[in-house]
């Protein structure tokens, strides 16, 4: 994501950390384990500047204060993920926190003074949370009468007198929004552009123009993702999953053009498009899966700036044998012959591969996507269609699996510890300790060794080791003695 402050810097956010752009150099923040005021979590989604001229940054599992003048990070709510939506002139700060609604405090130069728990835990701080049933809140926006309107998957809403979110009349869902002028809000959906009406008296919403289905010219699956608008020329710009859409105003209607880099004139790194910015200049900063593009508004040209890692699509590999490999990604299972470079995608009902693991005997694949275990029936490598049988369902989103023995499996659950599933017997009092200890926690990997010990790795706890055998656990934290740098522990790597 992007965000520009008053200085004029350009912030990108990732999920590999963050980054201040001066228009020259790139400074890079990332978590120092062995720094208590590094940022406490890399994977950004969202930034806002308070009225102290300080960052506040939502993250997967921290809400963060950064502190320009003695660069320094705080993190609070640890645990949860946060989405950073607006600062108010009055100084309040609007963050929505996942599962739970609304948060808003007031900001303060001195962050001490600020009654945030550093945890978060079951019972928030309540009398400044608004509810919402909407899992996302896309926008909130804040108009000149301080109506605070909040867009969801449900449409849009306002804060009323009694502080409780409100449905108004437009009930579609909503991926972003912007004040077009007074009394205007521009409103993209999954696929169309709305210019909505408002007024002083209420809150009755009128569709003074709309756009259906903009989206189909770049293709029938493209969504629409974020709008930026261009103050000097009121041109919108609207990103998608397939490109960039541009909206100009020619005798009282819109417009649009496309752009997407199958054109050999467009070179956007990626047409996934996550974020739009413009600088101070009217150039506009574009974040896409693959780094950052610039378009020169004084030249209608394309520039990039490769400020990012590239993402990939593929979360899970298996070996079949000296020249097969299971493929698992964000689209489903392949099979892929490493001799041949060939590929064939197999016919399942399951997406977003998380994980794929051999059965304890080595007959069958264990597969996860984000919330299911499966286990096939009867796996051949030659077959193109997979027989699935579904072992167990989760509301965390599973990270890993090991099979102990023939009957047991260890679960890895992100912000849900350890699950422990046997077909043969009630779990052990050791093992429902080790669910107890690890409850919560950000569980990422799992490797079980030769000697019975199973080693979990988490992120923001460190690393545990389960002796099976002598039914003991330690746990293990960065230190300079035992030469562990980090208490994330994303992945493995067992040496033969």
């Amino acid at each position: 994501m992007l965000f520009k402050d008053s200085y004029g810097y350009l912030w990108i956010g990732s999920n590999s950390g963050l980054y201040r752009y001066d228009g020259h150099d790139l400074e890079e923040y990332q978590y120092d384990v062995f720094d208590a005021n590094s940022i406490p979590n890399n994977n950004i989604n969202s930034i806002i500047e308070d009225a102290h001229k300080n960052l506040w940054i939502g993250s997967e599992s921290y809400l963060i204060h950064y502190n320009r003048k003695k660069n320094q990070f705080k993190g609070f709510l640890k645990n949860i993920s946060s989405f950073v939506k607006t600062s108010s002139k009055t100084g309040d700060i609007w963050v929505n926190i996942q599962t739970e609604g609304l948060l808003k405090f007031q900001s303060k130069e001195d962050i001490s003074e600020i009654n945030l728990p550093e945890v978060f835990t079951n019972t928030p701080p309540s009398d400044n949370i608004y509810k919402t049933s909407a899992k996302t809140i896309s926008t909130l926006l804040i108009d000149n009468f301080d109506r605070h309107w909040i867009a969801n998957d449900n449409g849009l809403f306002y804060i009323n007198e009694n502080n409780l979110i409100t449905a108004t009349n437009f009930n579609e869902k909503i991926v972003d929004m912007k004040f077009l002028a007074d009394n205007k809000i521009m409103v993209v959906s999954a696929t169309s552009m709305y210019i909505l009406g408002t007024n002083k008296a209420d809150y009755n919403i009128e569709i003074l123009e709309q756009y259906p289905n903009i989206n189909i010219e770049l293709s029938s699956t493209c969504f629409l993702t974020t709008v930026s608008i261009d103050a000097k020329n009121n041109v919108i710009w609207i990103g998608s999953s397939e490109g960039l859409i541009k909206a100009n105003r020619i005798d009282n209607t819109y417009h649009f053009n496309y752009f997407s880099n199958t054109s050999k004139e467009v070179n956007l790194l990626n047409n996934h498009i996550s974020s739009t910015i413009f600088d101070d200049y009217g150039n506009l900063w574009i974040g896409s899966f693959k780094g950052i593009n610039k378009y020169l508004g004084r030249t209608s040209l394309f520039e990039y700036n490769k400020l990012s890692q590239s993402n990939s699509i593929t979360t899970s590999l298996r070996s079949l044998n000296l020249a097969n490999i299971l493929v698992g990604t964000r689209e489903g299972l392949f099979h892929f012959n490493q001799k041949t470079k060939a590929y064939v995608k197999i016919e399942n009902d399951i997406k977003f591969i998380q994980t794929i693991t051999r059965n304890y005997e080595n007959t069958e694949f264990l597969i996860a996507d984000n919330r299911s275990i499966y286990k096939t029936n009867n796996y051949n490598s030659n077959d193109t269609k997979l027989d699935l049988i579904k072992i167990k369902s989760y509301k965390e989103l599973i990270k890993d699996i090991v099979p102990i023995n023939k009957n047991e499996l260890w679960v890895a659950l992100w912000n849900g510890g350890i699950d422990i599933i046997n077909s043969n017997k009630a779990i052990s009092e050791f093992k429902q300790n080790v669910i107890k200890k690890l409850e919560n926690h950000h569980t990422s990997t799992l490797l079980l060794a030769k000697n019975n010990k199973l080693w979990i790795g988490t992120r923001g706890e460190g690393l545990y080791c389960v002796d099976l055998l002598n039914e003991t656990i330690k746990h293990y934290l960065p230190t300079l003695e035992n030469g562990l740098t980090s208490n994330a522990i994303l992945s493995y790597m067992k040496i033969i």
